[in-house]
């Protein structure tokens, strides 16, 4: 991945004071992902759309964490504006290396990610709020009209409890569950790649063992281990989220320009599939060799872990 260290402070002071500069060419679009009931201090996904209006093809820079890319701006109906959570005002002013790749958009192509407006904002009480994004096109440089502000939304946070949501959210789930198919290895792993190059989220996650990813990591699996139903469940919840928004499995979420999967060898309940990719730069192609790990529940076969080799450049 292109790696250039950005100081964040700048970053955000470009938020700031271009935040209603216009782009007539690129258009961001906000709305909920699953629109649901909101509570203090709970998550609240929302679809960042990227669209190319003009009648050329156009370019923008998505970094691996979103933050970079993107802030929101929520107000209450007195203009009172929320203060940032900590972690992303940290994250913001550390001097650190950001890793971006370049997006291409032809006329009428679209563009979508989704994060955690829980994760940007304090959102601590009930109330009715405006929301509006920006989006940072150019984070290298963060040139004059490369900040697009979005449309606003408005938020309603009741005040209580989420449980419904939740059991809600968990009926949704085995639907999803039965809806599986008992494809090869391979396919799986195609499968996998196609959904999250299209940002098909629901698709993405559906052949992952996420237990099994979120364990993978010593420090995780630690405090899972000590952790109470209730809070292994909501530590699953955040990791899903940490992906979507490309805070941890950078290298799973990350879409190539092209791949090729070369082999693949199995036994009755575990496989390997290896997969060649190029990621595509201005200047320069990246090749990396992908080894998917995957195990057999049920008849399905799921995405354990997985290696990745970095090939150089060409």
């Amino acid at each position: 991945m292109l790696k250039k260290h950005i100081t964040a402070i700048i970053i955000f002071s470009i938020f700031s004071s271009l935040a209603f500069a216009a782009n007539n060419e690129l258009q961001c679009t906000i709305r909920y992902f699953n629109k649901t009931i909101y509570y203090p201090n709970k998550s609240i996904p929302v679809k960042i759309l990227i669209q190319n209006n003009s009648t050329s093809s156009k370019t923008f820079d998505i970094a691996d964490q979103r933050i970079f890319n993107v802030d929101f701006v929520v107000e209450t109906l007195k203009k009172e504006i929320l203060p940032h959570q900590e972690k992303f005002i940290i994250a913001r002013n550390t001097n650190q290396p950001v890793f971006i790749r370049e997006v291409r958009l032809e006329p009428g192509d679209e563009y979508n990610f989704i994060v955690d407006l829980a994760r940007y904002i304090i959102i601590d009480k009930p109330g009715l709020y405006r929301v509006t994004a920006n989006f940072l096109t150019d984070i290298s440089n963060g040139v004059k009209n490369s900040v697009i502000e979005s449309n606003s939304l408005v938020l309603s946070v009741k005040n209580g409890s989420n449980k419904d949501t939740e059991e809600e959210l968990a009926k949704e789930i085995t639907k999803e569950v039965l809806k599986k198919d008992a494809l090869s290895p391979d396919k799986v792993v195609e499968y996998t790649i196609l959904a999250r190059s299209k940002s098909q989220w629901n698709k993405f996650f559906l052949y992952l063992d996420l237990k099994q990813l979120f364990l993978n990591n010593e420090d995780r699996s630690r405090k899972y281990s000590r952790a109470t139903e209730e809070e292994q469940l909501t530590m699953m919840d955040n990791f899903k989220r940490d992906i979507m928004d490309g805070s941890v499995e950078s290298n799973m979420i990350s879409i190539p320009y092209s791949f090729e999967i070369t082999n693949t060898s199995y036994t009755s309940e575990k496989a390997e599939v290896v997969v060649y990719t190029k990621y595509k730069f201005p200047d320069y192609i990246e090749n990396k060799k992908y080894i998917y790990h995957l195990n057999k529940t049920d008849g399905i076969w799921y995405i354990s872990t997985y290696e990745v080799l970095n090939l150089g450049t060409e």
